[in-house]
C-alpha cells in the first residue's frame, strides 16, 4: 500500500512542478517521513530495488529543491528554516555517496545549529510565541540529535542544552493530569511524524522522547506516550531508567511565560516584551487549570485563512483572550494575516517576601494602550487556601472616558446564576465571580454567538464555550477583581472585599490590600 501511494504521488508530482513542491519546508518534512519509513519496510516483499531507488530519487530531488532557496526560510526566523536545514542534513547523512552529500551535511548542520541557538532562549522558550510551534521545533531538534548519533556526527553541547531547556519548559507548562498544555499562540495543527496514538494535544509523547534522547531517562511510567520512543530509538525504552520528574512553578523571563503551581492547580500567565514576531495580541492572558480541567482557557486559533467568515481574525485578537480590552481595540495593530505592528512591551514587578507570604504570586503590566489611551493594564494574581484572586487595574494617566471590557473564556461546564452574576463548576467544585463596581456583564454561549463564544482545540474545528464579559465606562483608574474559589465566599462591605483573611479595596488603589 505504501509503495502504491508513493508511486501514485510521484507520477502526479514530478520534481519542481505543482503545489507540492512550492514550499521547501513541505519538501523537507516529506523527505523526513520517507527516510524514516525506508528501513521500516526495507525487507517487505514489495520493496523492490527499483522502488527503493525511486524513493531515494525523491529525497535527492527534495534536497536539491531546498538548497538554492533556503535563504527565504531562514529569513522567517521560525520553524521553516529549522525544517529545511535539517532536511539537507538528513539527505546528506542518508546518501553518503551522493556528490552533494558533504555539502548538505556541512551546510545543514551549521545552519540548523545557528537557528537552534537563535530561536530557543536559554530559559527554553521559543521565538514563535506558540506552544504547538515549540513542540514542532523541539521535535526537529530531537531528530537532529538522533541522526547525529547514528551518522557519527556530534551536535554542540550548547545546542543540546537549549533542547533540554525547551523540554523542561514544556514540561513545567504541562497539566499533569492530561499532558495538555495551554492552547497558547498560533496553532496550525502541526505534529511532525506523530507516531503515537495519544491525543494531538497530549505533549507526553514528545517529552518522553526528548528526555530519553537528551538525558537518557524516562520521566513518565509506561503508557501510549512511549510509542514515539519505541519507533525512533535503537534501544528498548526499558533500558532507560525511570526518573519521574515533578512539574514546578516557572518564571521563563526570556520568553515572558510564568507558571504558578499550587497543589493540583496551574496558573499560566503571559507577560512579555516582544522581540520576535507575535502570533496573537494576548498580553497578560491567564489560563487556569484544576485537576485536569481548563477552567479559564485560551480560545485557540481556528484557521489562518477563512475568507468567507474571517473568524481567524477574532481568534488572534485581544478579545479572544483572558485579558482587558480598552475601547474595543486590540493591544497591537493588525497588519496582515501573520503580522502585527506596535509590539507590546511589558514588565514583571518583583514581589516582597511579606507579600509572597500573604499569597501574592505575580504582578505584571503592559503598555499596549499607553500611547493611544494613556492606560496601563496591571494584573496581580494571589493564591490562598485553595482559592485564586486575579486583580486587574486599568491605570489612567490622563482623565478621559474609556470603555473597559474584561473577558474570561470559561470551560463549557460552568453553570451561571444570572441573578447573582455567579458561576459554579460541579466537576472541580469551583466558584467563579467578578467584582466590578458600576459594571455590566454579558454572557455569550452556544453556536449562535460564534466566533466569540467558540474555542478551537484543533485546527479548523470550533466548539462552544462560555465567554463572560464585564464592561465598565470609566473616567478614572478602575479595578476588576476575579475570584475562583472552592466555596461561595467573598463578602463586600464598604468598598472592601474580604477574601481569605485579606481585605481588598474594590476601587483602584496603590496597595492591593489593606
Amino acid at each position: 500500500t505504501f509503495w502504491k501511494l508513493l508511486e501514485d504521488w510521484a507520477r502526479h508530482n514530478p520534481p519542481n512542478q505543482g503545489v507540492n513542491w512550492k514550499c521547501g519546508q513541505e519538501c523537507a518534512l516529506r523527505m523526513m517521513a520517507l527516510v524514516w519509513v525506508a528501513p521500516v519496510i526495507e525487507r517487505a516483499p514489495a520493496s523492490t530495488e527499483e522502488r527503493k531507488h525511486a524513493l531515494w530519487r525523491i529525497v535527492v530531488a527534495s534536497a536539491s529543491r531546498i538548497e538554492p532557496a533556503i535563504g527565504y526560510a531562514l529569513s522567517q526566523f521560525n520553524n521553516h528554516g529549522l525544517s529545511e536545514s535539517l532536511g539537507l542534513f538528513i539527505a546528506g547523512t542518508s546518501l553518503p555517496n551522493h556528490p552533494r552529500s558533504a555539502t548538505w551535511i556541512r551546510k545543514g548542520s551549521d545552519l540548523f545549529e545557528q537557528q537552534i541557538m537563535g530561536q530557543f532562549a536559554p530559559d527554553g522558550s521559543y521565538a514563535q510565541n506558540s506552544m504547538n510551534y515549540q513542540r514542532l521545533a523541539l521535535k526537529l531538534g530531537i531528530f537532529y540529535a538522533i541522526v547525529c548519533e547514528r551518522s557519527g556526527h556530534t551536535p554542540s553541547n550548547q545546542v543540546l542544552e537549549r533542547l533540554r531547556a525547551s523540554a523542561r519548559f514544556l514540561h513545567n507548562a504541562m497539566d499533569d493530569a492530561t499532558g495538555y498544555l495551554p492552547n497558547y499562540g498560533a496553532n496550525d495543527g502541526a505534529n511532525l511524524l506523530a507516531l503515537s496514538s495519544c491525543d494531538y494535544r497530549d505533549y507526553r509523547p514528545i517529552l518522553q522522547l526528548a528526555f530519553i534522547v537528551l538525558d537518557h531517562k524516562r520521566i513518565f511510567g509506561p503508557g501510549p506516550w512511549d510509542e514515539e520512543a519505541i519507533w525512533l530509538c535503537d534501544r528498548s525504552i526499558d533500558d532507560y531508567p525511570l526518573e519521574t520528574s515533578t512539574t514546578n512553578s516557572m518564571s521563563a523571563t526570556d520568553g515572558g511565560y510564568y507558571c504558578v503551581r499550587q497543589e493540583s492547580d496551574l496558573a499560566f500567565i503571559r507577560c512579555h516584551t516582544h522581540k520576535s514576531r507575535p502570533g496573537h495580541a494576548d498580553m497578560l492572558h491567564l489560563d487556569l487549570w484544576r485537576n485536569g480541567t481548563n477552567l479559564l482557557c485560551d480560545s485557540g486559533t481556528y484557521q489562518y485563512y477563512d475568507p468567507e467568515r474571517n473568524w481567524g481574525k477574532h481568534f488572534k485578537s485581544t478579545a479572544a483572550h483572558n485579558t482587558l480590552v480598552v475601547d474595543r481595540q486590540d493591544q497591537m495593530s493588525q497588519l496582515g494575516t501573520f503580522l502585527w505592528g506596535n509590539w507590546t512591551r511589558s514588565r514583571v514587578q518583583p514581589i516582597e517576601q511579606s507579600d509572597k507570604e500573604a499569597g501574592l504570586c505575580f504582578i505584571g503590566e503592559h503598555d499596549a494602550y499607553s500611547q493611544r489611551f494613556g492606560i496601563r493594564h496591571r494584573r496581580s494574581v494571589l493564591y490562598r487556601n485553595g482559592d485564586w484572586l486575579i486583580i486587574d487595574d486599568a491605570i489612567l494617566d490622563r482623565q478621559q472616558s474609556h470603555d473597559l471590557t474584561l473577558t474570561w473564556h470559561l470551560d463549557d461546564h460552568w453553570e451561571y446564576d444570572q441573578q447573582r452574576r455567579h458561576f459554579s463548576h460541579a466537576e472541580s467544585q469551583s466558584n467563579f465571580h467578578v467584582y466590578a463596581e458600576d459594571s455590566e456583564c454579558e454572557l455569550l454561549q452556544h453556536e449562535d454567538n460564534f466566533p466569540e463564544s467558540g474555542r478551537s482545540l484543533y485546527y479548523g474545528d470550533i466548539a462552544p464555550i462560555k465567554v463572560y464579559k464585564v464592561c465598565a465606562e470609566v473616567g478614572q483608574s478602575y479595578r476588576f477583581i476575579t475570584s475562583v474559589t472552592t466555596d461561595d465566599s467573598g463578602i463586600i462591605d464598604a468598598g472592601v472585599l474580604s477574601w481569605n483573611g485579606l481585605k481588598i479595596p474594590t476601587q483602584y488603589a496603590h496597595e492591593l490590600w489593606v
